[in-house]
């Protein structure tokens, strides 16, 4: 349970609707897809839509962290599928990652979003590292990817070099280049960032 305006906070029986019109002064609660980021970053609102999720996603497993637990759900929208942990007892929606399914230039999961909340720093990187890319696909990163995102991947590769490979793919070419050392990586990103895309995989 939280507190809010010093009350014991029950994400099942709160008045979202009046919590969002004082707090932002708007009279309907924004949409899935109205604007991610707000929703999710703000704690409570966060909570309406692990309630969605509970409702409308299907549960896939307990997911562990180290001694922390999670529940892990799965939601298909046309060629989307996004990934969410939820808290173990909580509707607070701890992470998300989304892909889609491609086969050009290569068969693998194309990166769409991924998103952490504040409080769980790292959660995200372990569940792709220890979930997604413990099994045998291709991870792709996004079209255009931010510097954060950059980083995102140089961590991956650092974390993941003994066990798994990284590849370069230049779209333009459809050459791929196997990556050795993280400095390759920054020389792909700084030189054409909308020309190539990493790729990783299992070895």
């Amino acid at each position: 349970m939280y507190h809010y305006m010093s009350q014991v906070f029950n994400p099942y029986t709160f008045d979202y609707k009046k919590y969002i019109y004082e707090s932002y002064g708007l009279t309907e609660m924004p949409s899935k897809m109205d604007d991610r980021l707000f929703v999710l970053d703000d704690t409570i609102l966060n909570q309406k839509e692990g309630i969605r999720i509970e409702k409308n996603c299907k549960f896939v497993e307990i997911f562990k962290a180290g001694s922390q637990k999670y529940r892990l759900f799965k939601e298909i929208e046309g060629n989307d599928i996004t990934y969410y942990l939820l808290g173990e007892t909580d509707p607070l929606v701890v992470m998300e990652y989304s892909y889609n399914e491609i086969n050009n230039p290569i068969i693998g999961l194309e990166n769409k979003s991924i998103w952490n909340h504040r409080w769980y720093k790292g959660l995200l990187r372990y569940f792709i590292e220890n979930y997604v890319l413990s099994k045998k696909v291709k991870m792709i990163s996004d079209r255009i990817l931010t510097i954060k995102g950059f980083k995102f991947w140089k961590t991956l590769f650092e974390d993941l070099k003994k066990t798994h490979q990284m590849f370069v793919l230049d779209i333009n070419t459809k050459k791929i280049v196997k990556i050795e050392t993280g400095r390759e990586l920054e020389r792909y990103y700084e030189s054409g960032k909308s020309n190539f895309r990493f790729v990783i995989e299992k070895s």
